[in-house]
């Protein structure tokens, strides 16, 4: 009787894609981040634990808690940030002109004669033109 009723259910197998399993896997299913997965959270996200959602927190904190790399990644977009967020350093007050007198006090040979030529590097020569 069970094998007349086996024998009468259609069956098929479904290959499915795995690249999207993770979307459609139950929320009970722990997902275990790879190094490429926390780059990209933090390129996408930031740097700030805080602002990524609860379910990829908890990954990228189990990953960073047992990876030197994810700490390294965390730690370079940490510091990235501060140096972005740094207000900028500027030239001391009359730099410019200081150079630009300096500039004018220099004299300058004329160029394209053989005799000044001789005289110069090889580096000099090939800017010189």
């Amino acid at each position: 009787m069970v094998s007349a009723a086996l024998q009468q259910t259609a069956c098929s197998v479904t290959w499915i894609d795995d690249s999207n399993v993770r979307e459609r896997a139950s929320p009970l299913v722990e997902h275990a981040m790879d190094i490429a997965e926390f780059e990209d959270l933090i390129d996408r996200l930031g740097e700030d634990p805080s602002r990524w959602p609860d379910d990829q927190r908890r990954e990228a904190e189990r990953l960073v808690a047992t990876s030197t790399e994810a700490q390294r990644l965390l730690a370079d977009a940490k510091a990235a940030r501060e140096a972005l967020a740094a207000p900028p350093i500027r030239a001391p007050a009359g730099l410019a002109d200081r150079i630009v007198a300096a500039a004018r006090q220099t004299p300058v040979e004329p160029q394209g004669s053989p005799e000044s030529e001789a005289d110069q590097p090889a580096a000099a020569k090939v800017f010189a033109r």
